[in-house]
């Protein structure tokens, strides 16, 4: 079963330091991102999508499993939810580490962070 981590975080807004970024990321106006819980994301969901929370944190953990291409990678059953300054609303594993996701037969092979990552299963299981 998959569900979301339930964070204290209130409506806090995050934000990366400018010095970890790269120097061409720099001069962009960062953009920030506070956690956000069920209800929130249900009625997010909703607005956007025709389908549930629930049907969405199932899929987004079979397009990461996918994208790991069954290479032993553990996908988590338990997901933060995050919302950026701008709307967007994805999920991200909760572990802070980083995911190899490859798919031989896309030709793609890449190492992300746990937020990219579950930014690029979430938008992948929303285009699907």
């Amino acid at each position: 079963m998959t569900e979301l981590v339930h964070q204290n975080l209130g409506s806090q807004w995050q934000f990366y330091d400018r010095r970890e970024l790269h120097p061409l990321l720099r001069r962009h106006k960062l953009i920030g991102r506070r956690a956000i819980d069920e209800v929130r994301l249900a009625r997010e969901v909703r607005g956007l999508l025709p389908i549930t929370s629930s049907n969405l944190l199932r899929r987004v953990a079979g397009v990461l499993s996918w994208l790991c291409d069954g290479d032993g990678t553990e996908v988590p059953t338990v997901w933060n939810a995050w919302q950026t300054q701008n709307g967007c609303i994805y999920l991200a594993p909760p572990r802070n580490q980083l995911w190899r996701l490859h798919r031989a037969d896309r030709r793609f092979d890449e190492t992300l962070t746990s937020d990219g990552a579950g930014l690029c299963a979430t938008e992948f299981a929303i285009s699907c």
